[in-house]
């Protein structure tokens, strides 16, 4: 599913060899591994997160982990206090959520879908092409490269998944982390509106994070025609840069937060990498979820795929 969390993802490098880049590649798994994004995507820790709270998406986040670095004896970060007062956020001017989110379709109240929380995730043993029959959401075996690594449920009723699938990208795995969960609700029952949901969600990836960039936004409604079997729907994402650290270590990342509406379901992509692979690494991600048949982010090339403001 925040020191960083959706949709939901993180990184893992190999175990470097010796020289300034490999200590700067083990830097950003060690710290992708030691911190807390429906996943908190800084967040990607060996512990398996607490499952999510009936209220909103400030809990979200934490709710489900990133993929879990394969690196040995990867140094903690540090904990610090929650920060008192947001930071200031830097937003590339012709990429603002104002300018670049259009206008939703009225929301009607979405039937309520039973997900009740338990203490730990539990594995879901797949064989083959797995549908989340719940929400139709297809995971074949493989698609665009990427090989499907890792699926677990957040709830009893198995309404509330994680499915994670990894790719090498010149010599670097990728893992990309796709959640599918009800509309999220207050504490009081009440569901939250998609704006509210993806408000929580971006504050909780920019808390405390006094250098983060905001790379670019984006909001549209997609056209019904090739997405998730004819459905329209509504995307929200946006892309940032800061820097990662672990004690006296820091390195430059990049992550990506992107929130589907679905009604009455929830799509969430997240992934979090090392700067320098950044590009590359993106535009493979784009491959996957076109290969499943899933919206794209509409961050970068394939921002012109969203029709803005219909």
């Amino acid at each position: 599913m925040e020191d960083l969390g959706a949709v939901g993802v993180v990184t893992l490098l190999p175990r470097p060899r010796v020289g300034t880049v490999a200590k700067a590649a083990l830097l950003v798994v060690a710290l992708v591994a030691g911190g807390a994004c429906r996943s908190s995507d800084d967040a990607a820790g060996d512990a398996t997160p607490a499952a999510p709270g009936p209220s909103p998406v400030a809990d979200v986040e934490a709710t489900h982990p990133a993929p879990e670095p394969d690196v040995a004896d990867a140094p903690a970060p540090e904990v610090e206090p929650a920060a008192t007062q947001e930071p200031e956020v830097a937003e590339s001017p012709s990429d603002s959520p104002a300018e670049s989110a259009s206008p939703e379709p009225p929301e009607p109240p979405p039937a309520r879908i039973e997900s009740t929380p338990i203490p730990r995730s539990v594995p879901i043993p797949l064989e083959g092409t797995w549908t989340h029959e719940p929400s139709g959401v297809v995971f074949p075996v493989e698609a665009a490269g990427f090989r499907r690594v890792d699926a677990k449920r957040y709830d009893r009723e198995g309404n509330d998944v994680e499915v994670d699938y990894r790719r090498l990208a010149d010599g670097f795995p990728l893992v990309v982390s796709i959640y599918v969960y009800p509309v999220p609700r207050h504490a009081d029952g009440r569901p939250m509106t998609f704006d509210e949901q993806f408000t929580d969600e971006r504050n909780a990836v920019r808390h405390g994070r006094a250098d983060l960039e905001v790379r670019g936004s984006s909001g549209a409604r997609l056209a019904a025609e090739g997405i998730l079997g004819g459905r329209g729907v509504v995307v929200r994402s946006e892309e940032y840069s800061f820097t990662m650290r672990a004690g006296a270590m820091s390195a430059r990342v990049r992550s990506v937060l992107t929130s589907i509406r679905m009604d009455p379901w929830r799509l969430k992509y997240r992934v979090t990498l090392p700067e320098e692979h950044a590009e590359g690494s993106m535009a493979r991600m784009e491959d996957l979820f076109a290969s499943l048949d899933l919206p794209p982010t509409g961050l970068g090339e394939a921002k012109p795929i969203l029709e803005e403001g219909r």
